[in-house]
């Protein structure tokens, strides 16, 4: 007899998905003119032939986009998403006809004096509903007459909905200092009588239907200074960190290159820093910092020479506050949170004796209100006198006493037991995680079998036993709070009522409902940390009302409660994604389907919609956080790390249309190889060298710096742009096989689990998120415990109970759990750091208020001495410094700083102080 044993958890990488969207953007970073036509005309009811800019470089004039007369005096096109008119305006065939019908889209740049404008690019997203069109693009300085064309276009033919951006190349158009106009004709062969003609419908994760990319800068004489003070420290065996002071220029610093001698290393845009890794010990190196200006002139190096330390030296390593995602409760998890066995216990199936493992009759079977059969046989459907069983977690290893109440008989099967009484048993667990079950053979209607207890022998005749596994809790002490999104099964969930929810009284905590909240809460009481609470995408208003209730009366007063609706709403391969994007369809509160049908129609808009639910949730738990508790409640916006725009639409949503925001931003913190990884490996199969588990953590660290560190600071930005925290929901390695396949390099990842330059990759993850512009202020790393080899991921720090407690060795068998220790901050036992748009505090000390004009006041919350205070921009520029002495409160003028948010860093003595401001 066999049984399938499902994964763990299923996680696909989306990646490559990522990847895909920022390759076909079209559109580089250095935008200095766009329009974004997305609702840009909701009523319809106005004809609108030209469209103001949407957003541009402060050292330019740009005009309305407009239609030349040729589509303008036609019929425009009526939508909230396209810019232009119909089939019926427009007829031109060829270029000369579009020239001479003025059928073209203009707009007019001028640099403000004594700026230079330089275009290098103009990208477009052509609405044609599919038709095959042409598009050409002329100026005023060249002139508007066939023979001028700049550059040319043709549009795909599937252009009539999410349109990826097409570019035009511009050239000769640098350092001008007066207007010019640009002209795009459009014209064609095909009919496109009442076809849609115009621009717009841009695909995700373009931000802008028409985008001009350049610069605008004075004449760029010089070139930069060489940056200052460079120097290393965090000096490790393997890695160090640069830091230097900034450039000046006589027009614009747009970045630093870093060199190892001669060899280039990376980049890095405005950053004064950059962490450098794969370094050999005890090694002198020598390193070189060069600044670069608008124009491409060059700074002389800045050089410094270092030797790296002695092997087994990683330096210092960044310090933050760290979280652990508790993993999913099922009778094959290593994780054994429980004293009592029968908690771990799978789900009751039905069987019949002849028959198979299951019968499928299970929902036929009449049981209590804790999931007891009431009787046991049972004639089903079939014609069978049924039964039922349950496996049993294997995983727990020496002699345990089964109770239980009731009259009637079991069988245990798959490990050596021992009959004491009609109630009673020895069950002797071998650790091994074999398949072990237990037959419900009989049981009396009236007197059913119920309260069955699983429990070590030290408590065979104790009334009294810990709730939980000692072992279990030890591993978890040093971390600052729990998120318990597998713990309660939210992914694909199908509780709805408060009803459908697990209990602390229920046979198992590891059946398909998941675990309970009340356990949860026990767990967090029980080691005096903060909660990170996940609701079912499905429950209705009452559901999320009671467990807001549940969370504020049961835990711990001291205690903050982060707030996330679901989990990866954004992820397809979980159900609770497409239950949002099609409007949550027979949601119990009507008004929830009819407020997601008013966004859009279903299968639209999703980032939005996830926002929506969002707001839902925040709004029924901030109801019940009120007065002295409201403080205790932190709302999560949770996004997608690898597409950041579902980032700013969602913060959109949230500020701008629901208008209550949130608290923090929380997208993922993860690393990973990348396709190309994948596919140099396999090419290596077949060699005398396939790849080896160092060179698939040199893979994730190479894409570290152009992938998740990239995304991180873009989702910072906007983090920042709302003055609201940074926290990161799931964190740490995500290195699974490739699609989760069976591949000749599959123990090299695994392998890479345990291998040293794990621990430098997350010392590198950690380290970005300390960055100032960052200041990720709780990173929750996924998960606790878990098995290594497995092709759905090795998402456990550690692999099984046995692990916990193996200080001198984790560095060998768990160096990814080595470094979260390493990295996490000094667990409090009160409030951790305030996040709130009006309010920072860390430890007593708060700013306000927040966002502020001109005056910034600082209450230390009691008599400080010696302290100095420093202001930094994103750009890690210093811009403020004070030194304080003998008082309780000060202020900062901070009326001469540009609108934007900064950092400010109170250095104490000892540990310093980092908070967040906004400067209106």
């Amino acid at each position: 007899m066999t049984t399938s044993k499902s994964p763990y958890i299923v996680r696909l990488y989306v990646l490559s998905i990522s990847l895909l969207f920022f390759n076909i953007s079209g559109f580089s970073q250095a935008s200095i003119a766009a329009w974004d036509f997305a609702n840009w005309n909701p009523t319809k009811l106005t004809t609108k032939t030209t469209a103001p800019v949407t957003t541009k470089n402060a050292n330019l004039t740009v005009s309305n986009l407009t239609m030349g007369s040729g589509i303008a005096l036609g019929e425009t096109y009526y939508t909230a998403d396209v810019f232009g008119g119909t089939g019926t305006s427009t007829s031109a065939t060829t270029l000369a006809e579009a020239i001479t019908k003025n059928e073209y889209f203009e707009f007019t740049l001028t640099p403000v004096s004594p700026k230079l404008l330089t275009v290098s690019s103009i990208a477009a997203c052509f609405a044609t509903n599919g038709i095959v069109r042409d598009y050409s693009l002329f100026s005023s300085i060249n002139g508007f007459t066939a023979a001028k064309e700049i550059s040319k276009i043709t549009s795909v033919a599937g252009a009539n909905a999410n349109i990826e951006p097409q570019t035009f190349a511009v050239t000769g158009y640098a350092d001008l200092s007066s207007a010019v106009t640009f002209r795009i004709y459009t014209y064609g062969v095909a009919s496109i009588n009442w076809t849609v003609l115009g621009i717009g419908l841009r695909k995700a994760p373009a931000v802008a239907d028409i985008q001009v990319n350049g610069s605008v800068a004075e004449a760029d004489l010089l070139p930069p200074t060489m940056p200052g003070a460079l120097n290393a420290t965090s000096v490790g065996a393997n890695s160090l960190r640069l830091n230097w002071t900034i450039s000046t220029d006589d027009n614009e610093v747009v970045g630093y290159d870093v060199y190892n001698g001669l060899t280039f290393l990376g980049s890095t845009t405005s950053a004064l820093f950059y962490s450098v890794f794969g370094l050999t010990p005890e090694t002198n190196y020598t390193f070189r910092v060069i600044a670069r200006d608008l124009s491409g002139k060059s700074s002389a190096a800045a050089t410094v020479s270092v030797k790296t330390a002695v092997a087994g030296t990683v330096g210092d390593v960044p310090k933050l506050p760290i979280g652990m995602n508790i993993p999913g409760l099922s009778y094959y998890t290593t994780a054994l949170p429980f004293t009592d066995a029968m908690t771990m216990s799978g789900d009751f199936m039905s069987f019949y004796e002849g028959g198979g493992w299951s019968s499928t009759t299970m929902s036929e079977i009449p049981r209590d209100v804790n999931g007891y059969p009431t009787q046991i046989p049972v004639l089903t459907s079939d014609g069978q006198q049924t039964k039922v069983r349950t496996m049993l977690n294997s995983y727990y290893n020496g002699r345990y006493v089964l109770t239980f109440d009731g009259v009637g008989t079991i069988a245990i099967n798959g490990i050596k037991n021992q009959k004491l009484s009609s109630n009673k048993y020895y069950i002797d667990f071998d650790g091994s995680g074999n398949n072990v079950w237990m037959d419900i053979v009989s049981s009396t209607n009236g007197n059913q079998l119920r309260n069955f207890k699983i429990l070590p022998l030290i408590y065979e005749n104790s009334s009294a036993y810990p709730t939980f596994n000692p072992k279990f809790l030890d591993g978890l002490r040093p971390f600052h709070a729990l998120r318990f999104m597998d713990w309660i099964g939210t992914n694909g969930s199908k509780q709805v009522y408060w009803s459908d929810r697990a209990t602390k009284t229920y046979y198992s905590q590891a059946t398909s409902r998941g675990a309970s909240y009340e356990y949860a809460i026990e767990l967090c009481n029980e080691l005096d940390v903060d909660a990170w609470v996940t609701v079912p995408h499905q429950a209705d208003d009452n559901y999320i009302i009671q467990t807001a209730r549940l969370w504020r009366d049961g835990l711990r007063p001291n205690r903050k409660v982060y707030v996330e609706y679901s989990n990866e709403i954004w992820n397809w391969m979980f159900y609770q994604a497409g239950y949002c994007l099609n409007n949550a369809p027979g949601h119990p509160n009507a008004y929830v389907t009819a407020g997601l049908n008013a966004i859009s129609a279903p299968g639209n808009d999703h980032p939005e919609k996830d926002a929506y639910m969002m707001a839902r949730n925040f709004r029924l738990w901030k109801a019940e956080f009120t007065g002295a508790n409201a403080a205790r409640m932190v709302r999560v916006a949770a996004v997608q790390h690898g597409w950041t725009d579902n980032t700013r639409r969602v913060l959109n949503y949230l500020f701008d249309v629901d208008k209550a925001g949130c608290d923090v931003v929380s997208p993922g913190g993860y690393f990973n190889y990348t396709e190309a990884d994948h596919n140099a490996w396999l090419a290596k199969c077949v060699t005398a060298n396939p790849i080896t588990p160092a060179e698939v953590c040199l893979g994730a660290s190479t894409a570290y710096d152009t992938n998740e560190a990239v995304w991180t600071d873009e989702t910072a930005g906007f983090a920042n742009a709302r003055g609201i925290g940074y926290v990161v929901y799931e964190g740490g390695q995500h290195m699974q096989p490739w699609m989760q396949g069976e591949w000749c390099y599959n123990q090299a990842v695994w392998d890479a689990q345990i291998n040293p330059k794990m621990y430098e990759l997350y010392v590198k993850n950690f380290r970005k998120m300390v960055e100032p512009n960052v200041n990720c202020s709780l990173f929750m790393a996924f998960a606790y415990m878990g098995q290594r080899e497995s092709k759905y991921g090795s998402w456990g720090h550690l692999e099984n109970m046995e692990q916990i407690g193996s200080v001198s060795n984790y560095m060998t068998i768990a160096p990814k759990y080595q470094a979260l220790l390493d990295a996490n901050s000094a667990k409090t036992s009160g409030l951790p750091t305030e996040i709130s748009q009006n309010k920072l505090n860390t430890g007593e000390m708060m700013l306000y208020p927040n966002p502020a004009s001109d005056v910034l006041n600082l209450d230390f919350g009691q008599k400080i001495e010696n302290v100095d205070i420093s202001v930094y921009d994103m750009q890690g520029r210093r811009v403020i410094t004070k030194s304080v002495n003998n008082t309780n409160v000060d202020n900062l003028n901070i009326s001469k700083l540009n609108k934007g948010v900064y950092i400010l860093r109170v250095n104490t003595g000892t540990e310093p102080q980092i908070l967040k401001f906004v400067k209106n």
